[in-house]
C-alpha cells in the first residue's frame, strides 16, 4: 500500500509540473523543437509525448562529452554514448516525422529560443536537405547549409553570439532560406556553443570560452517548397502558460506574432510578392552600397584628417625639439662662458689675495724689524741717557763751580771762562788744576780743562 502511495504521489507531482522548464539551459522554440512539440496546441491532435527536460539537451554535460565521449555528441543534443536510435534522432522516441513549418526557398525565416539560462558563446543554425528518412541524419549532412542570420546588426553573419549570462528570456531573430534548397523532409538543428569556461585557446593563451565548453543542440522537422508552390504558412503557436512563479515579462510572452513573421502579405500574389521581395533586396543593396562608400568617404576624410594632423604635429614637434635644443644650447653656452668667466676672475682675486697677503706678511716682517731696531736704538738711547746722565752727576760732583781761565783780551774779544781761569802768563808757567789739584804747565792745563769741560758740560 505505501509504494502505490508513493507511486501516485510521484504521478500527481509530475502531472502538476508538466509546463515547468527544469534544471535546463536552453532550447530552439520557433520552430518547435522535437521533444517540445506537447507545449503546442496546435499539434495536441498528435497527442505528442512530454519531454519535461526538453531544455537540457546539452549533450549528457561538460564532462560526458568531452571526457567519457571525446567531445562527441548526437546531432539533436542526445549524449553520444546513448544507444541507437538516440531519442531526439530518426527512430527515437521524439522523432515524430511531424511537419513543424512549411517555409518558401528564399524567404527569411523566424528563428526564437528560450534561455532560461544563458552561458554566453554563440548559436548556429544549420539545414539537413532531404526528402525521405533514407536520408541519414548526420552533422556532415547540416554542415551543407550553414544559414545566415538576418537582423540589423548581424546582418550575413552565421554566428549569433549571446553575450551575456541572463536567465529565463527569449531570443527571435531570423535566417535566410537558400533559394536553391527544395525538401520535404528538412530538418533545422540549432548548435549552441556556450562560452562561460575557462580553457586554453588555439594560439596557446588561457581565456575564457576557449577549450572545452557545453554544447546545446536541438532539430525540428521542416519543408522547403519552390516560390511557386508555396502556400502561406499557418498561425504561428501559442506558448503555454507559465506557472505563477514566474510572470510574463521574463518570459517575454507572445499572444499571437504570426502576422509579424509572414514572409509576404496575403493580399499579394506570389509574382508580386517576389518582385517586392527583389526590389527590397535592391534598394536594400544600393543603400548597402551607398553605406559602404559613405564609410569609405568618411574613411578616407579620417586618415587625411589623422595624417594632416600627424604632419602638424610632426612638425610642431620638430620645430619645439629644434627650438629647445637652441635655447638649451644656448643657455649651456651661456653659462659655461660665465663660469669660465668666474672662475678666471677667481684666480684672478686668489692672485691677488696672495700677493697682497705676501706684500703683508713682507710688511709685517719689516715691521717687526723695524720696530726691532726702535727699540734696540731706543734701549741704547736710554742706556747713553742713562749712561750720560750718570756722568753728569759725576762731573757736577766733581766740578761744584765752574773754573774761570783768565786769557789775554783781545779786541772785541770776549773773555771766555777758561781765559777767566787760567791767565795769560808766560811760556814755561805753570799753574794749579782747579779741578785735579795738580800743577800743571799752562799749555796741558788749558787742553785738559777744556777736556774736561766739553765732556762735564757742553
Amino acid at each position: 500500500m505505501n509504494s502505490i502511495l508513493i507511486f501516485l504521489t510521484s504521478v500527481i507531482f509530475s502531472m502538476s509540473t508538466d509546463r515547468l522548464f527544469v534544471h535546463g539551459h536552453g532550447q530552439m522554440f520557433e520552430p518547435p523543437n522535437r521533444s517540445s512539440l506537447w507545449r503546442f496546441p496546435e499539434f495536441a491532435k498528435y497527442d505528442p509525448q512530454p519531454d519535461y527536460n526538453d531544455i537540457e539537451h546539452y549533450c549528457g554535460g561538460l564532462t560526458v562529452q568531452h571526457q567519457q565521449n571525446g567531445g562527441k555528441c548526437g546531432v539533436c543534443g542526445d549524449p553520444w554514448n546513448q544507444p541507437v536510435p538516440r531519442d531526439l534522432e530518426d527512430g527515437g522516441r521524439f522523432a515524430t516525422g511531424i511537419i513543424v513549418r512549411n517555409y518558401t526557398a528564399g524567404q527569411v525565416a523566424h528563428i526564437k529560443i528560450y534561455m532560461d539560462k544563458a552561458h554566453w558563446g554563440y548559436f548556429e543554425i544549420r539545414l539537413c536537405e532531404r526528402d525521405d528518412l533514407s536520408t541519414p541524419l548526420t552533422q556532415e549532412c547540416f554542415d551543407k547549409n550553414l544559414l545566415k542570420f538576418h537582423t540589423h546588426s548581424r546582418l550575413a553573419n552565421t554566428k549569433y553570439f549571446v553575450n551575456n549570462d541572463k536567465s529565463q528570456f527569449y531570443i527571435n531573430t531570423a535566417v535566410f532560406i537558400p533559394e536553391k534548397v527544395k525538401c520535404t523532409k528538412c530538418v533545422l538543428q540549432w548548435h549552441y556553443r556556450a562560452g562561460n569556461n575557462w580553457g586554453s585557446c588555439e594560439d596557446g593563451t588561457q581565456a575564457q570560452g576557449c577549450g572545452p565548453q557545453e554544447t546545446f543542440r536541438g532539430c525540428a522537422d521542416v519543408s522547403i517548397q519552390d516560390p511557386l508552390l508555396a502556400v502561406s504558412p499557418g498561425q504561428a503557436p501559442v506558448m503555454p502558460p507559465h506557472p505563477s512563479s514566474h510572470s510574463s515579462q521574463e518570459y517575454d510572452q507572445p499572444a499571437n506574432n504570426s502576422a509579424e513573421w509572414k514572409p509576404f502579405g496575403q493580399e499579394f500574389s506570389i509574382r508580386a510578392s517576389l518582385e517586392n521581395l527583389t526590389r527590397e533586396l535592391a534598394l536594400q543593396q544600393i543603400a548597402f552600397q551607398n553605406l559602404d562608400r559613405d564609410m569609405q568617404n568618411q574613411r578616407r576624410e579620417v586618415v587625411e584628417s589623422l595624417t594632416c594632423i600627424q604632419v602638424d604635429v610632426n612638425g610642431t614637434l620638430s620645430r619645439f625639439q629644434r627650438e629647445t635644443r637652441n635655447e638649451m644650447q644656448h643657455l649651456h653656452d651661456s653659462l659655461t662662458n660665465r663660469i669660465r668667466n668666474q672662475d678666471s676672475h677667481m684666480k684672478q682675486l686668489e692672485e691677488q689675495y696672495r700677493e697682497q697677503h705676501e706684500r703683508l706678511d713682507s710688511f709685517e716682517m719689516t715691521c717687526n724689524k723695524e720696530h726691532e731696531k726702535f727699540r734696540q736704538s731706543q734701549n741704547s738711547i736710554l742706556d747713553q741717557l742713562k749712561i750720560m746722565g750718570q756722568k753728569i752727576q759725576e762731573w757736577r760732583t766733581a766740578c761744584p763751580v765752574r773754573p774761570t781761565v783768565n786769557f789775554p783780551e783781545a779786541p772785541n774779544h770776549q773773555q771766555s771762562p777758561l781765559e777767566k781761569v787760567i791767565p795769560n802768563t808766560a811760556k814755561g808757567a805753570r799753574a794749579d788744576c782747579p779741578y785735579c789739584h795738580k800743577n800743571l804747565s799752562l799749555g796741558y792745563l788749558q787742553k785738559h780743562i777744556a777736556k774736561v769741560c766739553r765732556n762735564g758740560n757742553k
